[in-house]
């Protein structure tokens, strides 16, 4: 998806999901004239200002209309000369174009009108469902559905209405989310995300017509960790949680956290590791700081560490979260970096960070040294890296950092020095500590103590919270429900047979 775009609705390339697209102008102070000095920015609520109309957007300095294509990075007033930061944030559209189901492929005329006229009575049997009252003739209706051979926008509907009335019991929902299920195995069942697998798309679009409620079902969360979707079935558990947390429904916001941790921890996401990197990463900017506690103390996060998402991720917080930068920072890790071509591509990403934190950060997380004796090393890359570093060592956040790797350089460069650089480089090796701290010492972080107390809490809140007190009625009404059940069994037992002469009249052949 491409943020950068003008339209005013988005649509995702991969799984299909609308947002609106909001752009903002953030106040950020002008780049002092020095080789690394940083721009600082102002957070300050009153000085953003959101729009998706480029005519609407105006210098949070002195209000004078501000004429951008949105594709800059940074612009410039021309009356007060303050410079702003355009950044784009996407929000969700739930209205959006029907999607454009596949028709099941099939070689024989027979077995497609046979497959519609099953669809018919599926169809005529869930609006049944929505129309009767009494519960036991409901429940058995539930019990025989199956899932469609093809899926349409108006089925999207009736399986949301469906979905919707399963809340007025526990043993109804239990059926309907078992529908859920079988919707779900459908299909390549060894295949992870949406591709060539309309079922998981089509229910992650009624999921999300209905999971917005307060008596949404907290089992259907749940059972939305099976998506095999990676990112969007995140996405949507991620609101689902937020959603909970601001309508104190903790319950329903455990839900959305035990599936969001099986989301994460699947084998059959790996595949999508990296996009939902970069979604839990954006959340935590503006997320409950009950989530937060939860995606660092209760997640294993350490597939989050990679060295461009920690640094863009501490120059966010700088702005948005401040009291998370050392917690986000503390966990950086250094790695190689093989090549000087990849180098200098990290050294562009470095120019475009804006707090000395996060540029240190950079540094530290992605290293590149010339080995000692090096010879023929390019004169401008060496005097690029120098003039960094050197600037660098100015800033307390990167000094330890720079001053390392400085060393490194300088003693990797001295015997070969590259052309015009021989005293610069024999002054610094003089000046510079023999054996510089590294690596660069942790940071003091009150905030992580904060944040487990916060998910202390948040657990003591809903302490002796089980899985039988969510599933099961009041005891009062254990012979209704054993009643129920073994209406349950004797209908699952027919629908096994059913589905068993099927198949073999199938077989067959018309």
């Amino acid at each position: 998806m491409d943020p950068g775009t003008l339209d005013e609705v988005a649509a995702c390339t991969w799984c299909g999901s609308r947002t609106h697209v909001q752009r903002r102008l953030r106040a950020v102070e002008p780049r002092s004239s020095g080789v690394f000095s940083p721009a600082v920015a102002r957070a300050d609520d009153e000085e953003r200002s959101w729009s998706n109309d480029v005519s609407a957007a105006s210098c949070p300095g002195c209000s004078t209309p501000l004429g951008t294509d949105w594709n800059e990075e940074i612009v410039q007033c021309p009356s007060c000369s303050a410079w702003a930061k355009v950044e784009r944030r996407q929000g969700p559209d739930h209205v959006g174009a029907a999607p454009d189901y596949p028709a099941p492929q099939s070689r024989w005329p027979w077995r497609k009108r046979r497959m519609a006229q099953r669809d018919a009575v599926r169809d005529a049997s869930i609006r049944r469902v929505l129309e009767v009252d009494d519960f036991d003739e409901r429940l058995k209706l539930v019990l025989e559905l199956t899932p469609w051979e093809r899926l349409t926008a108006d089925r999207e509907i009736l399986l949301s209405d469906l979905l919707r009335v399963s809340t007025t019991s526990p043993l109804l929902d239990r059926a309907v989310v078992g529908l859920v299920h079988d919707f779900l195995q459908k299909g390549d069942r060894s295949s992870a995300g949406f591709e060539g697998h309309p079922w998981r798309y089509f229910v992650l679009r009624c999921a999300r017509r209905v999971a917005f409620r307060p008596d949404a079902s907290g089992r259907l969360v749940r059972e939305l960790a099976y998506l095999r979707g990676g990112g969007a079935g995140l996405k949507l558990l991620l609101d689902v949680a937020t959603y909970a947390l601001e309508t104190e429904q903790l319950d329903y916001a455990v839900d959305a956290f035990e599936a969001i941790e099986v989301t994460i921890r699947s084998a059959f996401n790996w595949g999508h590791a990296d996009l939902m990197n970069d979604i839990a990463a954006y959340r935590l900017l503006y997320a409950d700081e009950r989530l937060v506690a939860h995606l660092l103390e209760g997640v294993s996060w350490t597939w989050m560490i990679k060295p461009r998402v920690i640094a863009r991720l501490v120059d966010d917080c700088a702005f948005e979260r401040p009291s998370l930068v050392n917690t986000l920072a503390n966990e950086a890790v250094s790695l190689p970096c093989a090549r000087l071509e990849e180098y200098r591509a990290h050294l562009d990403f470095v120019d475009t960070l804006f707090t000395p934190l996060a540029r240190g950060l950079a540094l530290e997380t992605k290293v590149y040294v010339p080995s000692p004796g090096t010879s023929g090393f390019p004169a401008d890359d060496a005097r690029r890296v120098l003039d960094l570093l050197e600037g660098a060592r100015s800033e307390p956040e990167c000094e330890v950092v720079a001053t390392r790797l400085l060393r490194w350089w300088v003693d990797g460069l001295a015997d070969h020095p590259p052309e015009g650089l021989a005293a610069r480089i024999g002054s610094l090796r003089n000046a510079l500590p023999t054996d510089p701290t590294w690596p660069v010492p942790k940071r003091a972080d009150p905030y992580v103590e904060e944040l487990s107390e916060i998910a202390r809490r948040f657990d003591s809140g809903i302490d002796g919270r089980s899985e039988s007190d969510r599933e099961d009625p009041l005891p009062e009404e254990a012979d209704e429900l054993r009643r129920r059940r073994a209406l349950m069994d004797r209908v699952l037992a027919g629908e096994r047979e059913r589905r068993s002469r099927n198949i073999e009249q199938e077989s067959k052949g018309p």
